[in-house]
């Protein structure tokens, strides 16, 4: 303990160096969160760009929170407004970053929790771990957000760093092996991933599905990415009695189909057509004499009674993300993790203002739900367990 106390890891030097670290990596994770759904390179280009005039930033006008405040939210080539998204993500991780440096570097070497009274440098490692975590799961927040997906590159990621942590401070763990860590390690990914897996197969069985029946024919069409869309492609979407149904809000995976039966006066690049029923994938429209891949469709309007819409409660993004929350705090933590990502979802949701038939990105609930365990959790299982113990007992 002496040797741990010798480094004074509450020195402003560490906390001002985490801080201006976490702007400086925040501003590349937005390059990240950009380009990443997108299926660009997160290196190349390597300098970061405007969307609209797609100018590369010079490196003194890059610099992380100030540049948003001084350009007051503005492209200086363009002047095409910068999202506030960028000023939080800078922001968000440079604070993130030094509260695990005092949670993990400070506040555990105080407590004892969670920590390996034997190594001078455990504290400080340990903090980088988690640091490095959060990184991983700040960009896994914002690009589910923002397009309703968990990219498995980052999910990958994240396990192999798990891994890689319960060999190295199995403490977090409660073990005190590295053997022993990577056991509950191991168990705890399987059970996450397992466990959540099989709710999402129930749940597609069960509400996999939904038809819209109608007395009166109601009219759809199909409309294009609008010109002047930042993101050409997505937000094409279905027009349904002037109701606006986004394509990435309808179809979750190529699998899915929306059957649409009961179809009149329908046009398609302006021209008459006849067919009764239409099913429609994310890449194409298929009529009952002709497959039209949606690149080259114009325009296609109609008239419809019937509709079997695709819905789908929970995607596998999740699944692998649960599966990761599991690696890193073990199987201990699922059950609280789960119920409290329920809760914070359910919240969420109401703040949102969003209808819960509407989907909603589960994987930042997830996430909240595994920071509650990390900073509370065993003194939530112990409260717990003392307040059921007494209404037994009592």
């Amino acid at each position: 303990m002496d040797q741990i106390e010798s480094i004074k890891w509450e020195s402003p030097f560490f906390f001002i160096t985490i801080f201006v670290l976490g702007c400086c990596v925040g501003s590349y994770l937005n390059a990240v969160i950009y380009r990443l759904p997108r299926g660009l390179s997160t290196s190349d280009p390597k300098r970061s760009f405007c969307p609209i005039c797609k100018k590369p930033i010079p490196f003194f006008r890059n610099i992380p929170i100030f540049t948003w405040l001084i350009q007051r939210g503005k492209c200086a080539e363009c002047d095409a407004p910068i999202a506030a998204r960028y000023l939080l993500v800078e922001l968000l991780t440079g604070l993130v970053w030094l509260g695990l440096w005092w949670f993990f570097a400070v506040h555990s070497v105080e407590t004892g929790r969670w920590i390996d009274p034997d190594l001078f440098w455990y504290p400080g490692a340990q903090a980088i771990f988690f640091i490095v975590l959060a990184t991983i799961a700040i960009v896994i927040t914002f690009v589910d957000i923002e397009h309703m997906i968990i990219p498995l590159c980052l999910s990958i990621g994240g396990g192999v760093v798990a891994l890689i942590g319960a060999v190295l401070f199995p403490w977090h763990l409660g073990e005190t092996t590295w053997l022993g860590g990577l056991k509950v390690s191991v168990m705890g990914g399987v059970l996450g991933f397992v466990s959540l897996y099989l709710v999402v197969r129930l749940g597609k069985l069960m509400f996999g599905k939904t038809k819209v029946e109608a007395d009166e024919p109601m009219d759809w069409s199909i409309r294009d990415a609008r010109k002047d869309s930042i993101e050409p492609n997505e937000n094409v979407c279905l027009i349904l009695d002037d109701e606006e149904n986004f394509w990435h809000d309808i179809f979750y995976r190529d699998s899915d189909k929306l059957v649409m039966n009961g179809v009149t006066d329908l046009k398609v690049n302006g021209e008459a057509r006849e067919s009764g029923k239409i099913i429609i994938k994310k890449e194409k429209i298929i009529l009952e004499d002709e497959i039209i891949e949606l690149d080259y469709l114009k325009d296609i309007s109609g008239k419809v009674t019937s509709l079997v819409v695709p819905r789908e409660a929970m995607g596998m993004g999740d699944v692998h993300l649960l599966g990761v929350i599991g690696l890193i705090l073990g199987y201990q933590s699922l059950l609280l993790v789960v119920v409290a990502s329920c809760l914070i979802g359910i919240l969420l949701h109401l703040i949102a203002g969003k209808g819960f038939g509407k989907p909603f990105p589960f994987g930042p609930s997830l996430i909240l739900g595994a920071l509650l365990w990390v900073l509370y959790g065993p003194e939530l299982i112990a409260y717990y367990l003392d307040y059921t113990q007494s209404i037994i007992g009592g």
